[in-house]
C-alpha cells in the first residue's frame, strides 16, 4: 500500500472514531504530501514520504519547546499528541546506545581523527530517517571530546 493511501485510510478511521487530534494531524500531513506531489508533478517515493513526515515532526518538536518556554503546557501537550501520531509513519528510531555504537565504529575506522562535520555527514547518511540530528550531534560531540 502506498504510504499516502495509508494516511488517507487512517484519516477515514480517525474520522469514524471521532479522534480529533489524530484527524487534524493526518489532514495536515495529507495536505503536505499532496503539495509535495503537486510540486514534484509525480507520486512521492518512500524516502520523500519519510522526509515530509520528519519535517512535520520537527515542526511539532519546535512548537513543543516554544510553548513550554512560554508556559503554555496545554498547547505543548497537544503538539506532543500530534507528534505521537506522526511517529507511527516514521521508520523505527535507533536508541542512543545504537547510535553511539555506529558513531564509535566510524571514528575507529577513520584513517585520521575525523572532525565534527565529516562525522555528521557520514552519520546522517547512514542513519537517514532512523535518528534525530540533534541526538546524533550530541553523541558525536561527546565522543570526539573523549
Amino acid at each position: 500500500m502506498n504510504p499516502k493511501d495509508k494516511v488517507q485510510t487512517d484519516l477515514q478511521t480517525a474520522m469514524k472514531e471521532k479522534d480529533s487530534v489524530r484527524r487534524e494531524t493526518l489532514r495536515t500531513l495529507l495536505t503536505s504530501l499532496t503539495n509535495a506531489e503537486m510540486e514534484k508533478k509525480d507520486a512521492l517515493n518512500e524516502e520523500e514520504f519519510v522526509q515530509i513526515v520528519q519535517r512535520e515532526s520537527k515542526k511539532r518538536r519546535e512548537a513543543i519547546e516554544a510553548f513550554e518556554a512560554g508556559g503554555r503546557q496545554d498547547r505543548a501537550q497537544k503538539e506532543a499528541q500530534e507528534l505521537d501520531v506522526l511517529k507511527a509513519y516514521l521508520p523505527k528510531q535507533l536508541s542512543e546506545d545504537e547510535i553511539t555504537a555506529v558513531v564509535r565504529e566510524l571514528i575507529e575506522s577513520a584513517p585520521t581523527t575525523p572532525n565534527m562535520g565529516q562525522l555528521m555527514g557520514q552519520e546522517m547518511g547512514r542513519l537517514k530517517g532512523q535518528a534525530n540530528g540533534n541526538t546524533v550531534r550530541s553523541i558525536v560531540t561527546r565522543l570526539l571530546e573523549q
